[in-house]
């Protein structure tokens, strides 16, 4: 099984503040083509695309938890947790 084409490499991520109530802010030393933010159990809350190399988001609708926000972009992938008070 060829997978050309995947790139697969972890790219560094820098979120703050962390833990968040209001608003959470994503950078990355690469454009950031798309995001997802997803529950400890794997249920999707938000996703989206950015194509910018920082950007924030609105937690207000999300409960209070532990999150996973992955960001892909040109050059891999990113992933990081983060606490929603």
């Amino acid at each position: 099984i060829s997978q050309t084409g995947i790139n697969r490499t972890s790219i560094p991520i820098m979120i703050y503040p962390n833990p968040t109530n209001a608003t959470l802010h994503v950078r990355s030393d690469f454009a950031i083509q798309s995001y997802t933010i997803a529950d400890l159990q794997g249920k999707v809350w938000n996703m989206g695309g950015a194509e910018e190399k920082m950007f924030s988001l609105s937690m207000h609708n999300l409960p209070s938890g532990m999150y996973i926000i992955r960001v892909q972009t040109e050059d891999g992938m990113g992933m990081s947790k983060y606490y929603k008070e």
